[in-house]
């Protein structure tokens, strides 16, 4: 029972990056598609940006796992990073997400993915010292002091 309860805590943590990462990539491919006059998204594309959302979810809970002490450690970062970038800038140019736009736009969109991927690492910093401050109250409460 404690592997289905480990396993179901895994999923609603990935799902929820999931989330939140699918919904980033439909909100600029919407505004890509308004901006030249498109104003609706096709469920094939909509299905593409879950699937590498969900992929690129499953790989982040494995760098990151919920509940384990790892830290945000330089490597782990960078890997995180990378691989954000691979995956979306890869599933852009595999699948054609932003296909017809100008340089200047990609560039843009590029920039504008290392300023999410910026707010996401701060956000997981201040989880990680808000862990450690709980962390250290809860033991300094239990030590009695």
């Amino acid at each position: 029972m404690k592997g289905f309860h480990s396993f179901y805590m895994w999923g609603r943590d990935m799902k929820y990056r999931m989330g939140l990462y699918t919904v980033a990539a439909i909100w600029f491919k919407g505004i890509v598609n308004a901006l030249n006059g498109i104003y609706t998204i096709e469920s094939l594309t909509l299905l593409e940006m879950v699937l590498v959302s969900m992929a690129f979810a499953c790989v982040e809970t494995a760098i990151f796992p919920q509940g384990k002490q790892w830290g945000l450690t330089p490597w782990r970062t960078g890997l995180w990073a990378v691989l954000a970038n691979v995956f979306y800038i890869g599933g852009a140019f595999l699948f054609g997400w932003f296909a017809g736009i100008p340089a200047w736009g990609g560039w843009l969109l590029a920039a504008l993915l290392e300023a999410g991927l910026f707010a996401m690492w701060y956000a997981l910093l201040l989880e990680t010292r808000q862990d450690t401050k709980d962390l250290n109250r809860s033991l300094k409460e239990f030590q009695g002091e």
